[in-house]
């Protein structure tokens, strides 16, 4: 499929909700600027805006604020950017910057229409179940003994 619809944007953002900016959260509380820095990196941050853009040329009427939620958070990651590069980097001001960001992920995701919702995730829960039972059905079956 290509990717433009929610069945491919809406799990990138619930990945980054969900998993990513958790991990984020998490590495910055250990102070683990390596970690962290990964994620502001200038492809990771390409990714995560791409994400935003995305998602706000699906959502129609809520176009407008979904750039305008884009605009934060590009704002926040570069913020977030500065702090991780920095010789000390502050865990305080970076953790701020973090509520920033999931802040703007769940707004974000707050804009899609449940039932988008309920489809997106009833499409890739049948999408899991058929590559389970295609791999059922490619495993080499045991025989049974005689």
């Amino acid at each position: 499929l290509p990717k433009a619809g929610f069945e491919y944007w809406l799990p990138v953002l619930s990945a980054l909700k969900e998993a990513q900016l958790p991990t984020l959260r998490a590495a910055v509380g250990k102070s683990d600027w390596q970690t962290a820095a990964r994620f502001v990196t200038p492809e990771a941050i390409e990714v995560q805006l791409k994400t935003f853009g995305s998602m706000a040329s699906i959502l129609g009427d809520d176009a407008y604020t979904a750039i305008g939620i884009k605009q934060r958070y590009g704002k926040a990651i570069k913020q977030l950017q500065s702090v991780v590069v920095a010789d000390t980097p502050s865990e305080t001001t970076a953790l701020e910057v973090v509520s920033s960001l999931e802040a703007c992920a769940s707004e974000l995701y707050a804009l899609v229409p449940t039932p988008v919702i309920e489809q997106v995730k009833a499409r890739e829960a049948a999408i899991r179940n058929l590559k389970a039972a295609e791999e059922a059905a490619a495993a080499p079956r045991a025989e049974a003994p005689q």
